[in-house]
């Protein structure tokens, strides 16, 4: 009888323990699907600059799309600030969430920069690096 009452101790507690390492699990592979989502955002952006840079946008489309891209973009970083208060790699959080702040900074100025290929370009570079950054970081996971 006295081994059931250890027993009735220590399950709940290895029961504890395990679903904890399953939390961690899934706010893992929660930040992957984060990280997809925000590479998939900024290949979508590096479509829609070279779009506009080659002159195939008109002023309306450029600025709805635009918007539209915008709210997609802080739809995610509004579900990753969700994430960022149970952290499982506080580092990526943060690397994704500033990655997202810019890149809606950049899909912003396309329409505005509508008819300047210098500044589209500059978009664009911008844009790429952001990409970049999110393969790097998503890879660390």
């Amino acid at each position: 009888m006295r081994s059931f009452g250890k027993l009735g101790v220590v399950l709940p507690v290895l029961m504890a323990l395990a679903s904890c390492g399953q939390s961690k699990l899934t706010d893992i592979e929660s930040l992957r699907s984060q990280f997809r989502s925000a590479m998939s955002l900024a290949s979508e952006a590096d479509l829609f600059v070279n779009f506009v840079r080659n002159g195939q946008a008109t002023v309306n489309y450029a600025a709805g799309h635009a918007k539209q891209l915008s709210e997609l973009i802080q739809q995610s970083e509004s579900e990753l600030k969700q994430m960022a208060e149970a952290p499982a790699a506080p580092a990526a959080v943060r690397t994704c969430n500033d990655s997202l702040e810019s890149l809606r900074r950049e899909v912003l100025e396309i329409p505005n920069s509508l008819g300047k290929p210098p500044a589209l370009q500059d978009r664009e570079r911008t844009i790429l690096e952001i990409q970049r950054q999110l393969k790097q970081a998503s890879a660390s996971l």
